[in-house]
C-alpha cells in the first residue's frame, strides 16, 4: 500500500496557535513566510492573503511548487507502508504466526491473530515478498510499491492476500526395531552394548576385562598379564555380575583383586554388557552392571554338516600362546553335538625395569 499524505486545516481559538515550520521561503505576493521563518497561525495567514485578490491567486499558484519538494522528501525518508493478509489456501482461515519478509532486505513482519501483517519503510519500486509458516509451503509474490498502478490497486482493493498451502513437515526416518516375541518395558529399556564378529576378534585379549576395556564406560584393573577385573562406571568386584550363557559364573573373581574369572574370551561368540538400573533385574550384586559371555554352548539349531572355527593368539611381552577350537555336528536328526577346547599359557611379564616374577599363568578349558 503506497503512503498517503493528507493536508488538514485545524481551526484555532484566540489563545491557541497551530504553528508549522518548513524550509525557508516566502510568498512573493503577501510576503508571509511559507517555509521556515517565524511561526504563524492559520487565521493570520488567511487574513493576510485575503487583503489582495492578486496575492491570493499567486499564493495558490506557487504553493504547490514550494510545498511539493518538502512532502516528497518526507515520504522518501519515511518510506511507504505495505499491508496484507495471509490465509489458508484451502479453508480461507487467517494464519497467525506466519513470517513475511522482503527478499534481499532486512524488513520482515509476523502476521497477527487475524492474519494481517504490516511492513514499513518500503521504498518505491518492485519488491519480492516471501511468506513462510511451519506446516505450510512457502510462497513468493512480487508487489509494486509507490507507482500509480499500485495506488489505483490500493483504492480498489483493501489489502493484498497471500495464500499458503499446507505441506507436511519432512523429518528424518525414525527406525523402531521389534522382536518376534513380546518383551516387557523394563527389558526394552536396558542400555545393552554387544561386541561380536570382527570387532570381537580385533579387540580380543587374554582376559574378558581387557577385551571390553575399549567400550564406553568400561575399564580394567590388572594384576599381571593374566589377571584382570572389569570396571563398569567406576564399580568393580562383587558389584559387577559375570554370566556365561545367562548363568552366573561360580569362581573366585569377586573375592579379591588377584583373582581372575575363569571365562576365556577366545571361546566367546559374543559378549553383552548391561549398564544402568536395568542391571538390577539380575540381583542386588549387579549394581555396577552385567557382563554376559555368550559361548553358544548348546547349539540353537541342528547343523546339517560339520562346522567349526579355530583361533590362535600370541603376546611378546609374556611369551603367551593361546588357542581355541570348536566343532559342531549332528549325531541324529534332532540331536546336535558341540565340542570345544581352549588353552592359554603365559610366562612372567618382561618390562624395561626387569621381569615381574610370579606373573605367569595357565588356562585350560573344554
Amino acid at each position: 500500500m503506497a503512503s498517503v499524505t493528507r493536508l488538514r486545516l485545524i481551526p484555532c481559538s484566540e489563545d491557541t496557535h497551530t504553528s508549522t515550520r518548513v524550509a525557508t521561503a516566502a510568498c512573493p505576493a503577501c510576503a508571509f513566510p511559507m517555509h521556515g521563518g517565524p511561526s504563524m497561525t492559520v487565521r493570520a495567514f488567511v487574513a493576510g492573503i485575503c487583503r489582495s485578490p492578486l496575492a491570493l491567486v499567486l499564493c495558490f499558484a506557487v504553493a504547490p511548487v514550494l510545498v511539493s519538494p518538502h512532502v516528497s522528501a518526507q515520504e522518501a525518508e519515511r518510506g511507504h507502508v505495505f499491508e496484507g493478509h495471509v490465509r489458508d489456501a484451502g479453508t480461507g482461515e487467517p494464519l497467525a504466526g506466519a513470517q513475511v519478509s522482503v527478499v534481499g532486505r532486512g524488513t520482515r513482519a509476523v502476521t497477527r491473530g487475524d492474519g494481517t501483517f504490516h511492513l514499513t519503510g518500503m521504498a518505491a519500486g518492485v519488491h519480492t515478498l516471501r511468506a513462510d509458516r511451519p506446516g505450510y509451503r512457502g510462497v513468493t509474490v512480487v508487489v509494486v510499491v509507490g507507482s500509480a498502478r499500485a495506488r489505483r490497486a490500493v483504492a480498489e482493493s483493501a489489502e493484498v492476500v497471500i495464500e499458503l498451502s499446507p505441506s507436511p513437515i519432512a523429518l528424518e526416518d525414525f527406525v523402531v526395531t521389534a522382536t518376534i516375541s513380546e518383551r516387557a518395558a523394563t527389558e526394552a529399556l536396558r542400555p545393552v552394548s554387544v561386541m561380536t564378529g570382527d570387532v570381537l576378534q580385533r579387540q580380543m585379549t587374554a582376559t574378558v576385562a581387557g577385551t571390553l576395556a575399549s567400550m564406553p564406560g568400561l575399564a580394567a584393573t590388572r594384576m599381571g598379564p593374566s589377571v584382570a577385573q572389569p570396571v563398569i562406571r567406576g564399580l568393580s568386584g562383587d558389584r559387577v555380575l559375570m554370566l556365561e550363557d545367562g548363568t552366573a559364573v561360580g569362581d573366585a573373581s569377586n573375592q579379591g583383586a588377584d583373582h581372575t574369572t575363569a571365562l576365556d574370551p577366545s571361546s566367546a561368540r559374543r559378549i553383552e554388557v548391561v549398564r544402568g538400573p536395568g542391571a538390577l533385574l539380575y540381583g542386588g550384586n549387579a549394581l555396577g552392571g552385567v557382563i554376559n559371555v555368550i559361548r553358544d554352548e548348546i547349539p540353537s539349531a541342528v547343523p546339517h554338516r560339520w562346522t567349526g572355527a579355530a583361533t590362535f593368539q600370541t603376546e611378546t611381552a609374556t611369551g603367551s600362546l593361546a588357542g581355541s577350537a570348536t566343532a559342531a555336528f549332528a549325531v541324529a536328526e534332532r540331536v546336535p553335538l558341540r565340542l570345544e577346547v581352549a588353552a592359554r599359557t603365559a610366562g612372567d611379564l618382561k618390562t624395561p625395569a626387569g621381569t615381574l616374577l610370579n606373573t605367569d599363568g595357565e588356562l585350560f578349558s573344554g
